[in-house]
């Protein structure tokens, strides 16, 4: 599992949409680093969105360092309830 850990996070790395998005002020939803693990995880992994779900704070923790990111709520654009979002830091 950690070989296919690794791969995900090293894929979603390659996402320079993604990691412009997460370096801007506003950073881009926790839901999207998500769907970018998930899809470099196999598609046979029982669990693997919340796999993937689980594997965000690592991800930050390779692409920005340990600390040196954080997540933070916002309203969503549509409806009730927050969005819970992720950026790095010192933008």
């Amino acid at each position: 599992m950690e070989a296919y850990t690794r791969q995900a996070i090293e894929g979603a790395q390659e996402d320079e949409s993604l990691i412009r998005r997460l370096r801007s002020a506003e950073g881009a939803p926790w839901r999207a680093a998500t769907e970018a693990l998930a899809a470099k995880l196999p598609e046979h992994i029982e669990g693997r969105q919340d796999l993937a779900y689980n594997l965000v704070a690592r991800f930050a923790d390779v692409v920005f360092g340990a600390g040196n990111w954080e997540s933070y709520k916002r309203d969503k654009k549509s409806g009730p309830g927050k969005t819970t979002y992720l950026r790095s830091r010192g933008n």
